[in-house]
């Protein structure tokens, strides 16, 4: 997670000194007429007690840090959600320009089709090549105007 700042240092630091205060042991004095087993119980209780106190102390301090980290989770969040919503702009305007494209696409190869190959080329070239020869073979049987 992130570094906390000099100022949360600082506030984690006055948080840990208030809870220690909070938390110093108690000294319970047992009265004397008291039968030894609740005595020894009282005693068995209060000692666990006192072991606990620091460990509240303790959890209440992660308590806070995690109450910090949840809140820097919560604004990351927030950029990532943006970053998402941009994203997804971004690929709506891309399905938008996918269809413009695919439809010139069509549009080319309907072109495409009605378009003449070599061999079509090819084959009009020979077609004028013989009819060349045959208007050719024309003209020479055709007689020649006088004067020429």
């Amino acid at each position: 997670m992130n570094q906390p700042t000099r100022q949360e240092f600082e506030q984690l630091k006055e948080q840990v000194k208030r809870l220690e205060q909070q938390t110093e042991p108690i000294n319970v004095r047992i009265e004397r007429g008291l039968p030894i087993p609740e005595a020894t119980l009282l005693q068995t209780i209060m000692d666990m007690v006192g072991r606990q106190g620091p460990d509240i102390g303790q959890l209440k301090v992660n308590m806070e840090r995690t109450r910090a980290d949840t809140n820097t989770l919560k604004t990351d969040m927030e950029g990532v959600k943006a970053d998402i919503k941009s994203i997804r702009a971004t690929q709506s305007d891309h399905g938008e320009r996918f269809k413009e494209h695919g439809d010139r696409l069509i549009r080319i190869e309907a072109r495409l089709e009605t378009m003449a190959t070599r061999e079509d080329i090819a084959a009009v070239k020979n077609d004028v090549g013989r009819l060349e020869k045959i208007m050719l073979q024309i003209l020479d049987r055709m007689p020649q105007p006088e004067g020429e």
